[in-house]
């Protein structure tokens, strides 16, 4: 399981990963697997990074919690929307009913509703078959020319 989303990112073809580092994607990601990795210090940078290597020709994913992603709306709308970049990011959920932190359900209740006003795609998977999910995510992000926002997890 340690290193499921690793191998989901190379059957995908993604060629780098954009990651602010999240303790749930530690159960499933291994950093030191990866084979060009670019650790972020906010959200808004890991898309603006991730929008880069896209328009550079490289596929890339970005990687980060649902609460850092509502801190990087104004890019990702501004930036990855506006300019049609094909951009997969994928989202660990927080604020579901099982999670222990009631201080993430509002941000989590908003997630989905927020990155879809901008005009980006999204959708939600629960089970740990990142492959499949980031195959959709990918198809749906090129095919569209817009990012598109996996939800993994609740909500």
């Amino acid at each position: 399981m340690k290193h499921s989303l690793n191998i989901a990112i190379t059957r995908n073809g993604f060629r780098a990963v954009t990651y602010v580092p999240c303790s749930r994607f530690k159960k499933v990601f291994d950093e030191r697997a990866c084979e060009t990795l670019i650790l972020a210090s906010r959200e808004e940078e890991a898309i603006a990074t991730g929008c880069g290597l896209a328009l550079g020709g490289v596929l890339p994913i970005v990687l980060m919690q649902s609460s850092g992603l509502l801190n990087s709306l104004n890019c990702l709308g501004s930036l990855a929307v506006a300019y049609r970049i094909p951009l997969v990011c994928l989202i660990s959920m927080r604020g579901g009913s099982s999670d222990h932190n009631l201080t993430q359900r509002p941000v989590g209740n908003a997630t989905r509703v927020a990155v879809a006003a901008l005009g980006a795609m999204t959708m939600t998977f629960t089970a740990p078959d990142f492959t499949e999910a980031l195959s959709i995510s990918k198809s749906k992000a090129i095919n569209h020319r817009l990012p598109c926002v996996a939800l993994w997890g609740e909500n």
